[in-house]
């Protein structure tokens, strides 16, 4: 028997409860004795979601949270419940994304044979099946992410894996080698990052990050509505990104990192810029903490 801990970060969630959770609990378990549970955190949603898991899913192990985890922190909790209860995989899905019926499946006969990877994700698409997820697309189907994919695409050759540097974690199967090893999600990200830091930690290592074509699942989040805001947001996760990457031993990371805000504050005159420059050197030494401990380990696990 193969334990599968399916692990869901809900916050007011309606919208996308019912397409997640029935994908889920319909997997089917083509050639293998898979056991699927589902475990949810649930960040203090306000519109129901908490009411509704309890009286349409009733099999699920929910955790209510009386206040807002962030999705780091609180997928923690589910990593650290499947170490705790013997689980062989752990497989973090977003709240606005949802399996094939073989998704789960498919993915673990990948790393029965190729057990070395520590994270695998199935090609993630858009809601509607007629086009890749746009945020995987532009940043995981790429030649810099693998130099072989769009040939081996283009001449009908696909291979089963292709080992990429990093994947979004709206579908994430984790070995629990990896997770034993790798450990959680740094408290450093208030909210984006956390994943790509914990891939970073994850090829640190000694483990692989794969994508698998012939795997295929959901990620509804092509109508999110973008702003400029979110971008200077963004600008500064990347520059925590660079100062939390264990990889990465260059002594002069804080001070580029602040000056590459400030410079693009003057450039796009944006005082939110600023602020994230300020507030990077305000946070240093937790990040710098929090960095020593990423080397750890089972580093931010009980």
């Amino acid at each position: 028997m193969i334990k599968v801990l399916v692990v869901i970060v809900t916050y007011n969630a309606m919208k996308w409860i019912d397409k997640s959770f029935s994908s889920v609990f319909t997997q089917k378990n083509k050639e293998l004795n898979i056991q699927t549970d589902l475990f949810v955190v649930d960040n203090g949603s306000k519109d129901g979601t908490q009411e509704y898991i309890k009286t349409q899913y009733p099999q699920t192990i929910l955790y209510e949270s009386p206040l807002n985890l962030g999705f780091g922190k609180a997928n923690n909790l589910g990593l650290q419940y499947a170490l705790d209860n013997n689980y062989h995989y752990a497989y973090l899905l977003n709240q606005d994304a949802w399996l094939k019926e073989s998704t789960i499946s498919e993915l673990i006969k990948v790393h029965q044979k190729y057990p070395f990877y520590g994270i695998l994700s199935p090609f993630q698409m858009e809601a509607n099946e007629k086009r890749l997820d746009k945020g995987f697309l532009c940043n995981v189907c790429t030649y810099d992410a693998n130099p072989n994919i769009l040939n081996d695409f283009y001449f009908n050759n696909k291979s089963d894996v292709y080992s990429v540097p990093d994947v979004m974690a709206a579908h994430w199967l984790i070995s629990r080698e990896c997770i034993q090893k790798v450990g959680g999600f740094s408290p450093t990200f208030p909210h984006c990052g956390e994943d790509n830091n914990l891939e970073n930690r994850c090829l640190f290592h000694g483990f692989q990050i794969g994508i698998v074509p012939h795997v295929k699942a959901i990620h509804d989040r092509e109508h999110r509505i973008e702003n400029r805001e979110n971008d200077y947001y963004m600008m500064y996760i990347m520059q925590l990104r660079i100062l939390s990457d264990i990889n990465n031993s260059h002594s002069q990371s804080l001070l580029k990192s602040i000056c590459t805000l400030l410079y693009k504050s003057i450039k796009n005159k944006s005082k939110s810029l600023i602020k994230y420059a300020f507030r990077i050197l305000s946070e240093y030494p937790s990040i710098k903490h929090n960095k020593k401990e990423s080397y750890k380990i089972g580093a931010f696990l009980k």
